[in-house]
């Protein structure tokens, strides 16, 4: 079977530097890896340890609101075993407040009146309210709590005793400390630790006098307590025990098999390249020509068209941010989200530009959208279209436009909704979430609404690279193409995987063009890619 090694060689991928960015959606990453260990190891609260030197974590570095904190850049580690949970806290600091008389042998309540850092994890998805948290100060002390945030007055359990241990050290001289955390695993978790296994998770740290007091948190809560737990993060147990040898920007060589759909001694071509973020490509059969956005660094968006290797026509200049695009099979336009310009837009396609444009929709119920992002058209030429709110993650919403112009609003229990897809039978509606980072499918009703209660998450893989799901389109055997996760992944009808096409760069978007309906389409940043394949398009059937 082939494999990445060989896809690697055979497609002859060109080095590049990594990128994880939209222009739209800027922000960390909200997923941790925790790492297996070998066996449990005694706490030291050293990075340099041989069990931590090498594990890669992630920094807290924002305050509550999400703005930067400067000198307080808060390094986690964590590491697993079939019996606990470990994190390694490493906290410059600036100032200290330190509690007078400190005790280790026991529990500190009210110990984050004074510097500590924090952990909250919750492993309860349908009870996000209920979660455990731990504390340790540079001192050494510790206090664990169960959290309920349901109840009024809420309730936080500083009695509760999870069975876990804590150490410090303070370097004066670096000014910074280091905190240490063993955690049992039966005390927050009834399921069995196993590679895969998600938590909810959010880290904090409160540090200084109140004359240089900082919030710290790696999700920001962008509210008055840490006790958000819609801001909570996810923590992912990953089974390998050497991080340092697995790619940051690539899935694992040789996890991951080549798709089937790829045609024999195929190459991945850059057939565009510059220094822009590149998204919705569409072709259109009757120029023969593929269209796509491109975001420029001078904060210009345009519509390009293809006309040959390197070579392109600025077909639509100053968009207002038209990034996810569709060629409609009814009408034969060409249809795009205007992020900026908050409008879902129909356009005729000249030769030089757009002969005509038609705003189809810019707003719903009076109010405008926050930044329409991605469409997809059914059989019956009504639009499904994503309004991400990929600031406060509170406003999103996926809405269905039919074909006599009414907009419904059809989802809206997602945080940030980005690709979407209609199924060629018309019956199925596929949604990627880039908070958190899978495909879900909705079962189409008729009318052309769905059912929120009845959605499935279609498709999460595990892999390393934790890249946001975008763009997505078929081919004509029903097969699904999502740009996510360390290039496109090709899935069955049915949720299986069938393998991964792996690009270095962060891919936005995938379509099918060429004149036979047989070339698939990659943009993403400072490229466009082109890759033929042994099967067409949907849209070529």
């Amino acid at each position: 079977m082939k494999r990445v090694l060989l896809l690697i060689a055979l497609l002859g991928f060109l080095p590049a530097q990594p990128s994880r960015g939209r222009p739209t959606a800027p922000g960390n990453s909200s997923l941790i890896m925790s790492y297996r260990a070998p066996s449990d190891f005694a706490l030291t609260a050293d990075p340099n340890a041989p069990v931590w030197k090498d594990i890669t974590g992630v920094f807290a570095e924002k305050g509550t609101g999400g703005e930067a904190v400067a000198n307080h850049r808060t390094e986690i580690r964590s590491r697993w075993t079939e019996k606990n949970l470990y994190f390694l806290f490493v906290c410059p600091y600036e100032e200290l407040n330190l509690k007078p008389n400190p005790s280790t042998s026991i529990e500190t309540n009210k110990l984050w009146e004074w510097d500590v850092a924090e952990v909250f994890i919750g492993t309860d998805f349908r009870n996000i309210k209920r979660y455990s948290e731990f504390q340790v100060s540079p001192q050494g002390e510790w206090v664990d709590l169960m959290i309920d945030r349901g109840p009024r007055p809420p309730a936080h359990d500083w009695q509760w005793n999870s069975g876990f241990a804590a150490k410090a050290r303070l370097d004066r001289e670096k000014k910074v400390w280091y905190g240490e955390m063993r955690i049992p695993l039966s005390k927050i978790d009834n399921r069995t630790p196993r590679a895969g296994l998600e938590m909810r998770i959010n880290f904090y740290r409160i540090q200084g006098p109140p004359s240089n007091h900082k919030l710290i948190n790696w999700q920001p809560v962008k509210s008055d307590t840490f006790h958000t737990p819609e801001a909570f993060g996810r923590l992912r147990l990953h089974e390998s025990s050497a991080p340092s040898n697995l790619p940051t920007t690539q899935p694992q060589a040789g996890d991951f098999t080549l798709p089937p759909t790829v045609a024999d001694r195929a190459r991945l071509i850059v057939v565009y390249e510059a220094d822009s973020f590149f998204e919705g490509p569409a072709w259109d059969p009757v120029t023969s020509k593929l269209y796509f956005t491109s975001f420029r660094k001078d904060q210009n968006q345009q519509i390009l068209r293809l006309d040959g290797p390197g070579q392109v026509h600025v077909w639509m200049d100053k968009t207002q941010g038209v990034n996810g695009m569709r060629l409609s099979r009814t009408t034969g336009r060409l249809l795009g989200a205007q992020a900026f310009g908050h409008n879902v837009l129909s356009m005729k396609i000249g030769a030089a530009g757009p002969d005509d444009i038609k705003r189809l929709t810019g707003d719903f119920e009076g109010e405008a959208y926050n930044q329409p992002n991605d469409l997809a058209e059914a059989p019956n030429g009504g639009i499904y279209y994503t309004d991400p709110d990929f600031k406060g993650k509170t406003r999103s919403a996926v809405y269905y436009l039919n074909p006599e112009g009414t907009v419904r609003r059809i989802i809206s229990h997602l945080k940030i909704p980005n690709g979407i897809l209609v199924s060629s039978d018309g019956k199925t509606l596929y949604v990627s979430d880039s908070f958190e980072k899978r495909i879900y499918s909705y079962p189409i009703m008729p009318g052309g609404s769905v059912e929120q209660g009845a959605v499935k998450v279609f498709f999460d893989p595990w892999t390393v690279n934790m890249n946001d799901p975008d763009g997505m389109c078929a081919d004509a055997e029903g097969n699904l193409y999502f740009a996510m996760r360390g290039g496109i992944w090709v899935v069955a009808p049915d949720g299986k995987a069938l393998g991964l096409i792996p690009i270095l760069e962060f891919c936005s978007n995938v379509a099918f063009g060429g004149k036979n309906g047989q070339t698939l389409y990659v943009t993403g940043q400072g490229k466009v890619y082109a890759l033929e394949m042994k099967v067409k398009g949907a849209q070529f059937r």
